[in-house]
């Protein structure tokens, strides 16, 4: 893990060289890992689009089938089928993310120092935690939730897509209330980036 944080902290120190701010350090970083991320998260905005335009279908299917779990899920693989459509299609930039997340996560522990002294904005240090930009933070992801999973017609559905929308943000906002606000401007920053790469594409798909 060593070699790893290394390599983090080098990028992040080759951009504190050319802005000296460790903060606009983290943006350029995470617009360098957002490009390489683009093509998935494309796909996966497509595959959300997808699974938007053949939602009325599946609707009638659940409630045609809805005493029989079996049939339905026979059923809704044949619609996807139809469609050409995967429904993991959309997993597959959450699971890199995740490692890139913990990587961050420990080169930034690793190298704390670094980013105790570093301001930005309001923020006094990047190694501390800082409740403003984490409230900020939640916010975008409920934004981003509703986004990319608006409610569905179906009452049934509601609640669970509620929680995912609403409760999943406000639980990762308390389980980081402690992480340094290094971290939290990454995810933030790729929050917002990402949230406008999906505007874009969604109307391109329209």
């Amino acid at each position: 893990m060593g070699y790893v944080n290394n390599f983090i902290i080098g990028i992040l120190d080759f951009f504190y060289k050319l802005t000296g701010n460790y903060g606009v350090a983290l943006i350029l970083f995470t617009v360098i890992v957002k490009l390489i991320l683009y093509p998935l998260t494309h796909q996966q905005f497509k595959a959300l689009k997808d699974q938007q335009r053949i939602q009325p279908e599946l609707n009638k299917l659940r409630e045609k089938y809805k005493d029989d779990p079996q049939r339905l899920n026979q059923e809704m693989m044949e619609l996807y089928r139809r469609h050409k459509i995967n429904p993991l299609g959309g997993c597959l930039p959450l699971l890199i993310q995740f490692p890139i997340l913990a990587i961050l996560y420990s080169a930034i522990n690793a190298y704390s120092s670094k980013f105790a002294n570093a301001s930005f904005l309001w923020i006094k240090s990047l190694a501390s935690p800082d409740l403003p930009l984490l409230i900020i933070y939640g916010i975008s992801m409920v934004a981003s939730s509703f986004l990319s999973s608006p409610l569905s017609d179906d009452p049934s559905q509601r609640s669970s897509q509620l929680f995912m929308n609403i409760g999943l943000p406000i639980v990762f906002t308390i389980l980081f209330r402690g992480f340094p606000s290094a971290f939290i401007l990454y995810w933030f920053v790729f929050n917002i980036l990402t949230t406008i790469q999906q505007v874009y594409v969604m109307r391109v798909l329209k």
